[in-house]
């Protein structure tokens, strides 16, 4: 609890002794698998951001849920649980084993360790492979919350769902972060869920920051492509409902953030577009992953895609596919005036750098 309070003042005293001559580094990444390499760690520590954003599919651990398997191969319940110990059903016992041990493994990564040494604050979202499955869940955001070290206070320790947000900053020059939960409550009918939709409203109506950055596990702007199984145009209904809830309360600066896909790339709503009412162009940066990406990615039509200026010779239709993560930076001007970048980093160079 000491550490964990330390943490939290640690991340207090950074962003708020920021002043109008300096910038604001938010970084973030997806799709980190705990049992292979993760170099990134050191090229994000040397990035030195201000806040690390985890957006889901953090740890891998879905694919271990195989009752069958379990009980019959040795090897794989070692893997699995870290205990050649008999498992009997899928059941919260056996999840409790599960989660404990990957998430074990990740904390056990000399890389990650290198990361935890660095002190710089974290918080997060989840995805479909740290969610598991329904009759995970409960457990699942028990051991998520421990492994980003939320505080015993914070509210998802006590209500259904795993969202939550932050301001950063002092008044007159503060940046909201929105972390939603795309797992809970999804089904035909609803993305979010009752509760989750007016929670998200209350973040956009009674807001005064000067930016806001929304997290979405999965991308929102996104064209109706079939290797695109998980984005928000999906349920079409709950797509709109988003967009009117930015183009009744048309937040400060909103940009959206994403992962999930095993590639990364900028789409842009036009503020000329029938959707976007905000007055200016709406982003979605994503990344991913940090340990994996697609492997001989054929290339897939996006028609909100920004192109990048001198890309990568080995990136295809301005998409990256090697590892990366993404950062959102605020500069903070005279004048009250700020100016904002997206940012994609791979190992050696930064991909993107687009000025908004």
């Amino acid at each position: 609890m000491k550490h964990v309070r330390s943490t939290i003042f640690v991340f207090l005293l950074l962003v708020s002794s920021l002043t109008f001559a300096e910038t604001l580094k938010i970084a973030f990444g997806s799709c980190n698998n705990q049992w292979v390499a993760q170099p990134l760690w050191k090229r994000i520590v040397q990035y030195k951001p201000n806040l690390w954003i985890w957006a889901g599919d953090n740890v891998y651990i879905d694919r271990f849920f195989l009752l069958e398997k379990l009980q019959k191969d040795e090897a794989f319940r070692i893997q699995a649980t870290g205990s050649s110990a008999p498992v009997s059903a899928l059941d919260e016992p056996t999840f409790d084993r599960i989660f404990n041990y990957q998430y074990f493994k990740q904390l056990s990564s000399a890389d990650y360790q290198h990361f935890l040494a660095s002190r710089i604050p974290y918080v997060g979202a989840w995805d479909n492979h740290d969610y598991g499955i329904v009759a995970s869940a409960r457990i699942a955001k028990k051991h998520f919350l421990n492994f980003i070290r939320a505080p015993l206070a914070d509210p998802r320790r006590y209500r259904n769902g795993n969202y939550v947000s932050y301001v950063l900053g002092k008044p007159g020059k503060q940046v909201k972060v929105i972390l939603l939960d795309n797992l809970s409550f999804v089904n035909p009918q609803t993305q979010l869920g009752q509760e989750q939709w007016a929670w998200l409203e209350s973040q956009f109506k009674n807001s005064t920051a000067s930016a806001h950055i929304l997290v979405s596990s999965i991308q929102v702007i996104s064209s109706d492509n079939p290797q695109n199984k998980r984005r928000w145009s999906l349920n079409l209904k709950e797509r709109e409902k988003l967009f009117s809830l930015f183009n009744r309360y048309k937040p400060k600066n909103l940009v959206l953030l994403s992962g999930d896909r095993h590639l990364s790339e900028l789409a842009k709503l036009p503020k000329n577009s029938p959707e976007n009412k905000l007055g200016y162009d709406l982003y979605d940066l994503t990344s991913s992953g940090l340990t994996h990406a697609y492997v001989n990615f054929p290339g897939e039509a996006n028609q909100y895609r920004v192109p990048v200026k001198n890309p990568d010779p080995t990136s295809v239709e301005n998409t990256l596919t090697d590892l990366n993560f993404g950062s959102v930076e605020v500069e903070w001007l005279p004048q009250n005036k700020m100016r904002m970048r997206l940012m994609l980093h791979t190992l050696t160079t930064t991909w993107l750098n687009y000025s908004l």
